[in-house]
């Protein structure tokens, strides 16, 4: 259910919602098995860790928010799912080649490779103490975070570790950079709201009959 957005979630609540949800589940697990990822990349990126990053205001307007949206509402696109999935992997792929590097393959522990039931990507013990990773690409100065990462992060704090990584998915690790963003920093940007839970309880009042 992870792999769903709450608009696919919401089918559950109607007529034949089940299938409906059935049948975009198994073309999701359809598409990651097509996903094609190199883990054959052993090379290392250029790593920094002394930056600084601040918040900026977001050029979109709520106007501009909206119709991105409506634009996007309702609509599927295999090859840029395939695509992100790919990214993700070798981002995650050149993060994880650079602690084994630093702290030693049986220091680090690629978690998301396996399930992508937890809320970080990546763990590796520093100092016999583990230090939890998220990993993210970026473009146009922007990346996006779900709230349950962002809650798994706030209940971590100084072990919790953000890595943006900027790469493309059919280069080597070795050609790309990642950024050492530290909890302390990432708690001063801006988090903008895409969407809203809404909880309610419903009840009849009254029956008309026609």
């Amino acid at each position: 259910m992870k792999s769903l957005n709450n608009e696919d979630k919401s089918l559950l609540y109607f007529e034949d919602g089940y299938e409906k949800v059935k049948e975009k589940l198994q073309k999701f697990d359809q598409n990651k098995k097509d996903v094609k990822t190199d883990f054959s990349d052993v090379t290392v990126p250029e790593f920094y860790n002394s930056i600084k990053i601040e918040g900026v205001s977001s050029n979109f307007t709520k106007q501009d928010i909206k119709q991105k949206d409506k634009k996007n509402y309702g609509s599927y696109n295999y090859r840029k799912e395939i695509k992100q999935k790919k990214l993700g992997d070798k981002a995650e792929r050149c993060v994880y080649n650079y602690l084994v590097k630093r702290y030693g393959k049986e220091n680090v522990i690629w978690v998301s490779r396996e399930s992508d039931s937890e809320h970080y990507d990546i763990k590796y013990k520093k100092k016999n103490e583990w230090i939890y990773v998220e990993v993210k690409t970026f473009s146009n100065n922007m990346f996006f975070m779900s709230k349950a990462e962002r809650d798994f992060a706030d209940t971590k704090k100084d072990k919790y570790e953000l890595f943006l990584v900027e790469i493309s998915s059919n280069s080597k690790c070795e050609e790309g950079k990642i950024y050492l963003v530290k909890y302390s920093d990432l708690e001063k940007l801006e988090f903008i709201p895409k969407e809203f839970e809404i909880h309610y309880k419903l009840s009849l009042i009254e029956t008309y009959k026609n």
